[in-house]
């Protein structure tokens, strides 16, 4: 709004631009980890597929997100869909609101939505593998503190997304085999 001021009326502009040449344009000069340009849940889930690749930019985010959708339209809907299941989770528990909002609350639950897409065995688009990678990407969230205790100073990384994408496919393996081995009558 002020900026808008100062360019309408040429007496103000020289103040404004030479005494001090963002004040007027505070609002669009900061970081964008300050300002979202973007709805909350939006913006953490973006920063989240960002953080795959350690970067804590929505712009980010959504890059990856369209050469994902390039590569394997299926994939990239699941790690969208993991994402923003483990954010959410994340606000809903209430993980720690910094973390939540720099991303690192939805992270694994891309790398998880990414895992089920092609680890699972199953068909595109199949909602089963929606269903799953939902239940094992909010999984991951409870994990976080736990494993931030456990493991001290060194950081968790991906460890919560490794615990719960091998312990489905261990569940699936250990039913495939039970049911092989011993069919029901």
């Amino acid at each position: 709004m002020h900026a808008a001021r100062c360019l309408r009326r040429p007496s103000l502009l020289r103040p404004c631009v030479a005494l001090r040449p963002c004040v007027a344009l505070r609002r669009y000069c900061t970081p964008a980890v300050e300002r979202p340009v973007s709805p909350a849940i939006l913006d953490e889930s973006l920063r989240g597929v960002g953080q795959v690749v350690f970067c804590n930019s929505p712009l980010t985010g959504g890059v990856l997100l369209g050469g994902l959708t390039v590569g394997d339209p299926w994939l990239a809907t699941l790690g969208a869909l993991g994402t923003v299941s483990s954010t959410a989770t994340a606000r809903a528990i209430g993980l720690d609101a910094s973390a939540v909002s720099a991303g690192l609350a939805g992270y694994n639950g891309c790398l998880v939505g990414c895992a089920f897409s092609v680890f699972l065995g199953q068909p595109a688009w199949t909602p089963e593998v929606g269903v799953a990678t939902l239940a094992a990407s909010a999984a991951t969230v409870p994990l976080l503190p736990a494993l931030k205790k456990a493991c001290g100073s060194v950081p968790q990384w991906t460890l919560a997304f490794n615990f719960a994408t091998l312990s489905v496919p261990a569940y699936t393996l250990t039913l495939t085999l039970t049911l092989t081995l011993h069919p029901t009558p």
